[in-house]
């Protein structure tokens, strides 16, 4: 509307009118209604010391140069053992997302599952995906890693581990190749507080368990 009557006419506070106007206009407020929900205030994903209460699913790319035609790798943490798995993937799709998760979903199904808002974690097919699980949906901003803590960290310290085997081995071995052993390494770390490898603290035993 601002853009219809200034051509032709001004007066002081001519802006700050018209906005009144259209917040009081029955039309407008009908017509024009944000059709999208408010978000939220930040909140701090809280502690657990249960596996499988929560769930962080990431991403990193930028992998396609190194051997392999997959670019993507698909990053899932357990929050109270930190336990993770990893999938390499030339997708970032609903559907690849989707495939991932069901994976992780036969060992058990989590209580709540935390991600950012890329396109595909806040499609309509992902949220009727996880419905069909029961499983809750907590969001992130892409920009603001730090709501996930010390997950943000787990995934950055594995990707950078990765990087470092990437360009110590020979040139054609495929990234791909070398992600498993990355992970493996990392599931069977000592906790630094209780002293147990991550893979213990999730299933009990002393090595991880291959997803399928």
């Amino acid at each position: 509307m601002i853009n219809l009557i200034t051509p032709q006419y001004y007066w002081p506070h001519i802006n700050q009118n018209i906005s009144v106007f259209v917040k009081h206009c029955d039309v407008c407020q009908l017509n024009k209604k944000k059709r999208q929900k408010r978000f939220g205030l930040f909140q701090t994903v809280p502690p657990t010391d249960r596996p499988f209460e929560y769930l962080s699913i990431d991403t990193v790319g930028r992998f396609n140069y190194y051997n392999s035609t997959k670019k993507y790798v698909h990053l899932i943490i357990d929050h109270a053992t930190r336990y993770v798995w990893a999938l390499p993937s030339k997708s970032n799709s609903t559907e690849t997302y989707a495939n991932y998760l069901k994976q992780v979903f036969q060992i058990q199904v989590p209580n709540k599952l935390l991600s950012d808002r890329n396109d595909a974690f806040i499609s309509s097919k992902f949220k009727r995906f996880l419905g069909n699980y029961n499983a809750s949906h907590l969001l992130t901003f892409s920009h603001h890693p730090q709501k996930k803590g010390k997950c943000e960290r787990v995934n950055q310290s594995n990707v950078t581990k990765l990087k470092c085997k990437v360009h110590s081995y020979p040139s054609k071995t495929p990234w791909i190749k070398l992600l498993e052993q990355v992970i493996d390494e990392y599931n069977l770390t000592p906790d630094s507080v209780t002293k147990f490898p991550l893979a213990y603290l999730l299933f009990g035993i002393l090595y991880p368990i291959p997803l399928h």
